[in-house]
């Protein structure tokens, strides 16, 4: 009896040292630092940069002599889409790297000048947004996987123009185009209408959104257009031409069923200024809009530019904040939700990029501050343009559904590789341990009772 209970006490040992193994601590998966994506001019041309969410560590990811800028996180944190005119050709096209800047793929070569690229919600497509070789201002949509692969466009460039900009829905299978068309009565390609279309991403079936005769120059024209993250609206800058200008000091606002059944609008007393890169933000359960306002001409016929939260469910147009409050000097603009490689922030804040008029070399700022205007911090100070383009693809903020996981990539730390080995080690020397000494106790057995 001595014998055997003298014998399982290295296999108790080896056991508990195999279980201890497996709940090791080290074995734990590192989570990668956040990192916010932005454009900077401050080696002399744009690169692309990452930096903390503090605005702390800021690294040239692209380090090329060419143009390289609006750069997005893919879905899972492990690719950067961007835009870059180091093709051969000189032409702005979209590429792809690792987080480091490293293993830059080529993914468009047409001949076209690229201005943006905005990943897909469900992170399997990019939308494109591109100057056609053959039109000084005929600028395009398209869709493409995310590794290149299956283009489909959705213009011809002789038929119109998606100038206004394009945007994602929230399921990631339709695509929002502000296309410029003329019609029969106007055969010089003057400037008709600029439209909304919702077209799958395929490219097959599409539908209008708005609701003037595409006949009528002159009618209107809708800017920027960008999904409600409950995808039940659907808002865009709207304007009447020629009746009224975009320098005239009133807005309005069209909020648009994406079933085509009609439309609200909200007239404001104040202009706001749209670009098809610089759309608005939903947010507040998809009843609240940050646009960027323009305020009157001061003495040297500038004006000021501020962000403004309004309250889309006043029809009157009297419910807003101006979240800046910027001097006359300064222009605050190009308003985004954070997205990192770890995803879409459920933070409340705004990324945005202010410029002072009064500083030596008015360059362009990021900051961050809370949706209600409060804690603005400042994350970048150079003397070059510093702009911050990620959204996340669709302009679309996550706080709706802020308790839902972000995919994180994992990276295994270095111990955890040496603990697999160990354990497979101490595993096997316990198995073979074992076997060892359950043969000796059972020779010992046959002997005694032989004896």
């Amino acid at each position: 009896m001595k014998r055997k209970s003298f014998l399982l006490i290295p296999t108790v040992l080896l056991l508990s040292l195999t279980f201890l193994s497996i709940f090791n601590t080290n074995t734990v998966a590192e989570v990668p630092e956040e990192k916010y994506l932005f454009s900077s001019e401050r080696d002399g041309n744009m690169e692309v940069y990452s930096m903390n969410t503090d605005g702390s560590n800021q690294t040239n990811l692209t380090n090329n002599p060419a143009d390289d800028g609006f750069a997005q996180w893919s879905r899972d944190g492990l690719r950067i889409f961007f835009i870059s005119s180091r093709d051969d050709s000189g032409k702005a096209q979209v590429f792809s790297m690792d987080p480091d800047g490293s293993n830059v793929r080529q993914l468009t070569d047409d001949g076209h000048n690229h201005s943006t690229v905005r990943v897909s919600p469900d992170g399997s497509k990019l939308l494109l947004h591109y100057l056609h070789k053959d039109g000084d201002s005929s600028f395009m949509a398209a869709v493409i996987n995310t590794d290149g692969t299956q283009r489909v466009d959705f213009t011809d460039p002789y038929t119109g123009l998606d100038n206004g900009g394009v945007a994602w829905s929230p399921d990631s299978q339709k695509v929002l185009i502000s296309r410029l068309e003329w019609g029969a009565s106007n055969p010089n390609f003057e400037y008709t209408k600029l439209r909304l279309i919702m077209s799958d991403v395929s490219g097959v079936s599409s539908r209008d959104l708005s609701s003037y005769d595409p006949e009528d120059v002159g009618a209107g024209i809708d800017i920027a257009p960008v999904w409600s993250p409950d995808a039940s609206k659907i808002a865009s800058n709207f304007a009447l031409y020629p009746e009224a200008s975009l320098q005239d000091d009133f807005s309005t606002i069209r909020i648009y069923n994406p079933d085509s059944s009609g439309y609200n609008e909200i007239n404001f007393d104040f202009q706001m200024f749209s670009h098809p890169q610089m759309p608005m933000l939903w947010y507040g359960n998809s009843k609240r809009i940050v646009a960027t306002v323009a305020g009157p001409e001061n003495d040297t016929n500038q004006r000021n530019y501020d962000l403004y939260s309004i309250d889309t469910t006043d029809l009157s147009g009297s419910t807003y904040v101006n979240l800046t409050a910027e001097s006359n000097d300064n222009i605050s603009a190009y308003a985004r939700w954070p997205n990192t490689n770890l995803g879409s922030s459920a933070k409340q804040e705004i990324l945005f990029v202010t410029i002072d008029r009064a500083s030596p070399d008015s360059s362009a700022d990021i900051y961050k501050m809370n949706t209600d205007g409060t804690n603005k911090v400042r994350l970048t100070d150079s003397p070059g343009n510093d702009i911050y383009w990620d959204d996340g693809g669709s302009n679309i903020n996550p706080l709706e559904t802020a308790n839902e996981p972000a995919i994180i990539p994992t990276a295994p730390k270095s111990g955890a590789v040496i603990n697999a080995v160990a354990f497979s080690t101490v595993l096997i020397g316990s198995v073979v341990l074992f076997a060892i000494i359950y043969k000796n106790n059972h020779l010992h057995k046959s002997r005694s009772e032989r004896l």
